[in-house]
């Protein structure tokens, strides 16, 4: 939580409405330290209702763990985010031809294990550090944030 909170890293990042609610139950100060970061205007936090949306709420399937659900739930809101930016950038301009992209950061490595095979975008907390961090004041790209330790 530390580095997004730097005022030099980490603008335009989308948090899930699924990812604030795991926050939530696992640290409270850690969920108003984020609510905070959506509240600061410099930094453009975002919270996206996924859970409400018909295209990215994810039912749990039978035998599935809330954790797994959860992951499916982040992985189809950045899937269905990237062909919804790329649709409204299209339809906006004909001569833009850069699309903004929106990347998972998650650090539970089966999360990004399956996200890599689906073609989502998706990197770790600390690869991302190591690039990231100098696009990150670029307003053309945007992050769907979910921390978790590795497994």
């Amino acid at each position: 939580m530390d580095l997004f909170e730097v005022e030099t890293a980490f603008h335009d990042v989308i948090v899930l409405q699924t990812v604030l609610e795991e926050v939530k139950n696992r640290s409270l100060p850690l969920y108003h330290r984020l609510i905070s970061l959506t509240k600061n205007e410099s930094k453009r936090f975002y919270v996206f209702f996924n859970e409400f949306r018909q295209e990215t709420h994810v039912p749990r399937n039978a035998g599935e763990s809330i954790n797994d659900r959860n992951d499916r739930a982040v992985r189809k809101a950045v899937e269905w985010y990237n062909q919804h930016i790329s649709q409204a950038v299209k339809l906006r301009s004909k001569m833009q031809t850069r699309v903004p992209s929106v990347v998972m950061i998650t650090d539970d490595r089966d999360c990004l294990r399956k996200a890599k095979a689906e073609n989502i975008p998706s990197n770790t907390r600390e690869s991302h550090k190591g690039h990231g961090l100098a696009r990150a004041n670029v307003n053309s790209r945007g992050f769907c944030c979910r921390l978790r330790k590795c497994r």
